[in-house]
């Protein structure tokens, strides 16, 4: 009887260990999924972030490409400036001659281009000749362009070879 007793005993202690184990591995189970769904709830939380990355970056690239394509055009045209003010600072400079300068006040302002190709005869290659042969302007003060022509031709008379090529209102003020 003692032996059945003891079996008995022992076959509920077994039971007792084996409900606790199972319910240990229950325990386990649960605790892992709740993780599992942890996990997955960052994980789709981090997919979701590396697509909002990938769409920033895709369009930070495409504002890039713009920006290159930009600048690329600039430099296009600071390149076509640069030569156009190369070009200007080499070419010969169209200077305003004053002889009156009591006759400014007076007046309207004209400009008036006078010509000698006597210059270009005498001394052919200085850039003073050079400029009297296509032109120089001068300001001059006056009421009318006939008048400005009149006070032209009284200071630089055409038997000294002058010749008035254009008159012209004044525009640069």
């Amino acid at each position: 009887m003692m032996i059945n007793i003891a079996l008995t005993v022992l076959m509920i202690a077994s039971i007792i260990q084996a409900g606790l184990s199972i319910r240990r591995m229950g325990d386990d189970r649960d605790s892992r999924t709740r993780r599992l769904m942890r996990l997955e709830e960052e994980n789709g939380r981090l997919e979701a972030g590396c697509d909002a990355m990938k769409e920033m970056v895709d369009k930070a690239a495409a504002q890039l490409r713009e920006i290159e394509e930009a600048t690329a055009e600039l430099k296009a045209v600071r390149d076509e400036v640069d030569l156009e003010l190369k070009r200007l600072a080499e070419a010969p400079r169209q200077r305003l001659f004053v002889h009156d300068k009591a006759a400014l006040a007076h007046g309207k302002l004209w400009e008036v281009q006078i010509a000698n190709d006597g210059f270009l005869r005498q001394i052919p290659t200085t850039p003073p000749a050079e400029e009297w042969a296509i032109g120089r302007t001068c300001l001059i003060g006056a009421a009318t362009d006939r008048d400005a022509r009149q006070r032209a031709d009284a200071r630089f008379p055409a038997s000294l070879g002058f010749r008035i090529l254009k008159v012209d209102r004044f525009r640069r003020a």
